[in-house]
């Protein structure tokens, strides 16, 4: 009897395992429909969204918000100004715009979907710390509708500020008080970056001394707003330079951070800039409330002395804001080279309010050295925050699923 290969062997040994190709293959064909691939491929891009963009969704992203939004401050204003500038800062506020509502929206998609990361925000420093920067956003975006509202929206610009006010509140006391209560961190964590929730508090007062320049119509609000903004400003100060005593002495101790947190020494500049700017601003604002106290028998000795007394207090606050400017430098140096990641963000900010504050003191007191130190840490923050934004699109931003697995593993050390 001839051998046929060609029909498949009947199974007589009872062996359920046992099959021969031809059932292997016709066990292993299904049909798919296009509909079923269509729905196949949604379920992926669905899980791709959840679980890489948002489960790997960090805060630290808020610093590009705040970044570009001061970068879009200092390109409208600039210690030299041009109408080009002009409107490439309006580009950097539209792109800071966008940030704000990613970063939001994200945020809250996170909250929602990953219960456990409610918790995380606010007592891992891990991830808290970086609420501060958003409360800092928050503050350029005032300063900039300040700059195109040009004296008008004056009750607008209070109701923001308050909001503002409500935030940094929430960072710089409610933020402090859980490090101080329930975060876990040792000296080995105890770095640069934990003064994040410090600085809202000055970023705050700086933006409210600024609004309160154009409240002149509205002199209870005006008053108001100094007076907080400068109590803001005091108390930042205070607890910032108590975060500063605690980090040299980590330095001296520890010696210098690990390379992860280069940047992050960067961190304490941004005290001493807003707070030259804040409190340069303030010079104008407190000198003319208190030379128009009836009370007082000498106006215009109040006023110089007020004047005088911001004037110093920027000049403290700037060169102790130079020092750790080469310090940070002199460990980027140190750590030479540092490969791009979003940690990169960190060391935009605090040089920007440098820029910042050395344009508004000599805005308010007239030094023309100020200004071209305020165009330089100006240029050197935008070109900053350029690179940043090229650099997340090439480096940090995912394309792919392998690249979405690979950046997913990634843990952030700050």
């Amino acid at each position: 009897m001839p051998a046929s290969n060609d029909l498949p062997r009947e199974n007589t040994d009872g062996d359920p395992n046992s099959s021969t190709p031809q059932d292997l293959e016709a066990q292993s064909v299904t049909l798919v429909t296009p509909s079923d691939e269509h729905s196949i491929l949604s379920h992926q891009g669905h899980n791709i969204f959840w679980e890489h963009y948002i489960k790997e969704y960090h805060p630290i992203w808020n610093i590009a918000f705040m970044s570009t939004g001061i970068c879009a401050g200092i390109l409208y204003k600039f210690p030299y100004p041009a109408r080009w500038l002009e409107v490439l800062g309006l580009i950097m506020w539209g792109i800071s715009l966008l940030l704000f509502i990613l970063v939001t929206s994200f945020t809250a998609l996170k909250l929602y979907k990953f219960p456990v990361f409610r918790k995380d925000l606010i007592q891992d420093p891990a991830f808290s710390v970086f609420l501060g920067p958003y409360s800092m956003g928050w503050s350029t975006l005032t300063n900039m509708i300040h700059y195109l509202a040009d004296g008008k929206f004056v009750v607008g610009q209070f109701v923001f500020w308050w909001i503002n006010v409500i935030l940094a509140i929430f960072c710089g006391w409610f933020l402090v008080f859980i490090l101080f209560s329930k975060s876990k961190i040792g000296p080995p964590q105890v770095n640069f970056s934990l003064i994040l929730p410090v600085l809202p508090l000055t970023v705050c007062a700086a933006c409210g001394a600024l609004v309160a320049r154009d409240m002149n119509d509205h002199r209870s609000l005006q008053m108001t707003t100094s007076i907080v903004s400068f109590l803001l400003w005091a108390n930042s100060i205070c607890l910032g330079f108590g975060f500063i005593y605690v980090f040299f002495g980590r330095l001296l101790l520890l010696k210098l951070p690990p390379k992860a947190a280069t940047f992050a020494t960067f961190a304490p500049i941004g005290l001493m800039g807003q707070g030259a700017w804040g409190i340069a601003n303030q010079s104008y604002n407190m000198s003319n409330f208190f030379g128009e106290t009836e009370n007082l028998l000498n106006h215009d000795l109040v006023r110089v002395v007020i004047h005088w007394e911001c004037f110093f207090w920027s000049l403290i606050l700037l060169s102790f804001g130079f020092f750790i400017l080469a310090i940070s430098t002199a460990t980027c140096i140190f750590y030479y080279p540092i490969p791009f990641s979003r940690a990169w963000w960190t060391m935009t900010f605090p040089i920007g309010t440098l820029s910042v504050g050395c344009t508004q003191v000599y805005h308010s007191f007239g030094l023309p050295a100020f200004r071209v130190m305020g165009a330089i840490f100006g240029t050197v923050c935008i070109l900053l925050v350029l690179v940043c934004l090229v650099g997340s699109v090439i480096v940090e931003f995912p394309h792919g699923p392998a690249k979405l697995k690979a950046r997913a593993s990634q843990n952030l050390k700050l």
